[in-house]
């Protein structure tokens, strides 16, 4: 879902900025691992891990990105270098941890104590500067079409933004990405034995 939800999560982005959307990313992100830590059975697993955790993701993940190109105008490779380093790192350090949490309590308890993480995420996206979260653009696009009413504004924004997936090279590379992100941690779990 991270790549999948992308384009209305752009247009969402784009619409109210990125403390908003950091923060509703990070709540989904919260009700998804406390509804998945409940579920009786794998079938409601797929609804609240895969699509509530995963929208939630997708919302911090372009939110992660977008607001380094809005506070960043010089050294803004350096700026997106130093925070897909942290990705890394924050891994390296986060799976012994989980693993020591399930190891000592099982999945479910686990699975809880990550919603503190999010927690964490969503007092820190309070921290955006949302006059620095809006782009320079949209000030000249409401200056040019000011006799336009909002909602022709809106429907055609949101056809511009689902019109990506007519670009067929898009809609590839990210169907490609969705099915590979079914498998892409099988090699890690069995990995851990060796």
């Amino acid at each position: 879902m991270t790549w999948f939800a992308s384009p209305p999560v752009g247009y969402f982005i784009d619409r109210f900025g990125c403390r908003i959307a950091s923060f509703l990313g990070g709540l989904l992100c919260i009700v998804g691992l406390l509804s998945t830590s409940f579920v009786p059975s794998l079938s409601y697993m797929y609804l609240t891990y895969s699509l509530v955790f995963g929208v939630g993701g997708c919302f911090l993940y372009n939110c992660c990105y977008l607001v380094i190109a809005r506070y960043f105008k010089r050294n803004l490779s350096l700026a997106t270098g130093i925070v897909a380093m942290g990705t890394s790192l924050g891994l390296t350090f986060q799976c012994p941890l989980l693993q020591c949490l399930l190891d000592s309590y099982g999945w479910r308890a686990t699975v809880r104590v990550m919603t503190i993480f999010f927690a964490l995420v969503c007092l820190l996206s309070l921290t955006y500067n949302p006059n620095v979260d809006q782009p320079q653009e949209k000030n000249v696009n409401n200056s040019i079409n000011k006799a336009e009413d909002d909602s022709t504004m809106n429907k055609k924004k949101i056809v511009m933004y689902c019109s990506v997936w007519l670009i067929p090279t898009y809609a590839f590379v990210v169907i490609s990405l969705m099915f590979g992100s079914f498998g892409i941690y099988v090699p890690f779990i069995y990995l851990v034995r060796h």
